[in-house]
């Protein structure tokens, strides 16, 4: 496929994005101290971030995700409880044919049927001595009746789950 450039929305004249996701500021005369300048077109580089996303500066301290540029420029904005994708879960390929709108629950499944996101199985210890393993904390909340924040904090701080008819113990990789 051939590389296609588009204006980025709210920056044109400025910025423009490909669908191999770079980013380049556009040759343009803009106001200086002394004059006009002349700034010349290059490509720019983005950093990465914690999560291994690349993102990139427009204008002066506004940093924006390469991938949502992308997506914005050629798709359109993002629907409501929406986010962008990334097909073969690689956060640095940002090629358009790479990305697609979807939920954050679409995005959880995913990374979770490619083995990038993994359960962590738990194991509760009712009062009456009965023990009971679950393949993931929200799997546990589920069968057990509670909320996946109150399983997680339990296990996190070691405590007591209190549910009706008997307290819960948890055991198993503590997220710190």
């Amino acid at each position: 496929m051939s590389e296609l450039w588009k204006a980025v929305p709210g920056y044109e004249g400025q910025y423009e994005v490909s669908t191999h996701g770079k980013v380049k500021s556009v040759r343009r005369k803009r106001k200086g101290r002394y004059g006009l300048i002349t700034t010349p077109e290059r490509i720019l580089r983005p950093g990465p971030s914690v999560g291994g996303h690349l993102s990139v500066s427009l204008g002066s301290r506004n940093s924006i995700g390469v991938h949502r540029i992308v997506m914005l420029a050629f798709v359109g904005v993002c629907p409501d409880r929406c986010e962008v994708l990334h097909l073969d879960h690689n956060p640095a390929n940002n090629a358009l044919t790479n990305l697609k709108y979807g939920t954050r629950g679409e995005n959880v499944t995913m990374d979770y049927d490619v083995g990038t996101r993994k359960r962590k199985p738990v194991t509760a210890t009712f009062d009456s001595g009965r023990i009971e393993m679950f393949p993931s904390v929200t799997i546990a909340a589920v069968v057990l009746g509670v909320c996946q924040s109150a399983v997680s904090k339990a296990l996190l701080l070691g405590s007591r789950l209190r549910r009706p008819g008997a307290h819960v113990c948890f055991e198993g990789i503590r997220n710190v």
